[in-house]
């Protein structure tokens, strides 16, 4: 007996019907994205900048701007590792750990700043590689200024 399906029901392509073309037509497509993606980071990093601002403002605005924070550090870890920035994504799970901890961090605002400039020197650097040199680099100083591990 046949499955009920309702009517107009498409089911998943199968990977079968997926061609080289396809493929290829994808990765140029990320690959353009990718272009842009170091511009976009700058565009977060503003964002990021003014929400830390308007966290200073204590209460609503306070819990508003780490909601905005958690939103673009979610964005970031997403997109680090896809556009070629591991790093990245790296420190987004680290701004994501401290947003869970705010209310233990003596000063969550000091600790989320100095994740905005480990996202800057990452962006600014082209750090790519995320265990070369300059990676250890950015990674050693995070620590310091947190005061605690980055996974």
């Amino acid at each position: 007996m046949r499955p009920n399906r309702p009517r107009g029901f498409m089911s998943a392509p199968s990977l079968a019907n997926i061609n080289a073309d396809t493929i290829r037509r994808a990765e140029e497509a990320v690959s353009k994205l990718a272009s842009q993606y170091r511009d976009w980071v700058r565009g977060d990093l503003t964002k990021l900048r003014d929400a830390l601002s308007a966290a200073k403002a204590g209460g609503e605005a306070r819990s508003k701007a780490y909601e905005e924070i958690r939103h673009i550090a979610h964005d970031l870890r997403g997109q680090g590792s896809t556009f070629g920035y591991p790093l990245i994504t790296r420190i987004a799970q680290s701004v994501s750990q401290t947003l869970k901890e705010a209310a233990g961090v003596a000063d969550a605002d000091a600790v989320i700043a100095a994740h905005v400039e480990a996202f800057a020197t990452v962006i600014e650097q082209d750090i790519a590689d995320p265990v070369s040199g300059p990676a250890a680099t950015v990674i050693e100083a995070l620590q310091a200024a947190i005061g605690r591990t980055v996974a």
